[in-house]
């Protein structure tokens, strides 16, 4: 039985190996650690294993998957952060073996899965296959319960026997006294009667947007490198654009919150500022790093909002219907 196993694994190693022969793709998927706290980075990481000469497609990643809140993205075909001598070798069976991590962290205490990926592998021949890896149980427990659940009692109010410095406590209030009255003999020679705004005076909010706008351009912040610091400006810049133009609330929502309460816009209208809130948040939240075509692509995507805001601002709204008495 012994020598016809043996028999059996080499013929089977050279199945594989023979001309022609390709096992069909798979990813191989593991989280660590398993057992986290809330807020924990967990690090998660794909194996990906195809024919010789085949390409591997990261899938799109968005700021979250499902309850986990992604960190940081490695799209491979290696994993940083390693010495050479500890990155891990590839077996010798001939395959490719391509390599990619997600950071993640949970904000919720339970059981939760890591969702299933979709990668796409293209084959040396243009065969293209599609293969999804497997869920990844974790774990996230209370940081209390790694510590003393039992909260302790209050300690009583230290008595403290010292002598109150009454010197010093009348010294300054009577300073505090004499400074307030100097003060407010000054504003009284200086009082003005103050200027009545009259009905022109109120601010355009878009005209601030579009000196926010030109502003942000004129620090440079592209050139110099910081694109991270670029994106978060220009995405508070359409937020507070769309706040005031659609009449609905941006501050600390989240883009798909906010699409939802835009559902009502045309097709066209709503792909534009969709599109350009999730590219902002891959910036913000995935570390991408676009090239510099994506860069102007968003400065004149915010344009478009802000014009497209202040049309909607502008517009006549429909009156109110007015109920008939018979």
């Amino acid at each position: 039985m012994t020598v016809l196993r043996r028999y059996s694994i080499g013929f089977a190693s050279l199945l594989a190996a023979a001309p022609g022969f390709a096992a069909a793709p798979e990813v191989r998927v593991r989280a660590e650690p398993a057992i986290a706290t809330v807020g924990d980075p967990i690090t998660i990481d794909f194996e990906v294993v195809a024919p010789p000469g085949s390409q591997v497609r990261f899938p799109a990643i968005n700021p979250t998957a499902g309850d986990f809140t992604i960190l940081e993205t490695y799209p491979g075909p290696t994993l940083p952060a390693r010495p050479a001598s500890a990155r891990p070798k590839d077996p010798p069976d001939g395959q490719l073996h391509y390599r990619a991590r997600i950071v993640a962290a949970l904000y919720r205490v339970g059981d939760f899965e890591f969702p299933a990926l979709e990668w796409t592998v293209v084959e040396s021949d243009g065969r293209e296959t599609r293969v999804r890896s497997q869920a990844v149980k974790i774990s996230i427990r209370s940081v209390i319960a790694e510590k003393d659940p039992q909260l302790k009692d209050l300690k009583p109010q230290a008595e403290i026997n010292q002598p109150l410095p009454w010197g010093w406590i009348a010294a300054v209030a009577l300073a505090v006294l004499l400074l307030t009255a100097l003060a407010w003999w000054l504003r009284r020679g200086r009082r003005r009667p103050a200027p009545v705004a009259g009905p022109g005076a109120e601010v355009d909010p878009f005209a601030v947007a579009e000196a926010e706008l030109q502003d942000l351009l004129r620090r440079g912040l592209l050139e110099k490198g910081s694109v991270k610091q670029f994106y978060v400006a220009l995405a508070d810049i359409v937020r507070k654009v769309v706040e005031t133009g659609f009449a609905i609330a941006t501050a600390e929502r989240t883009t798909a919150e906010i699409v939802e309460d835009l559902r009502d816009l045309r097709a066209g209208e709503l792909a534009l500022i969709e599109q350009f809130l999730y590219n902002c948040d891959l910036v913000k939240f995935a570390r991408y790093v676009p090239p510099a075509s994506e860069n102007q692509e968003a400065i004149l995507s915010a344009r478009e909002i802000l014009d497209l805001c202040r049309r909607q601002r502008q517009a006549p709204q429909p009156a109110p219907a007015v109920a008939q008495v018979s």
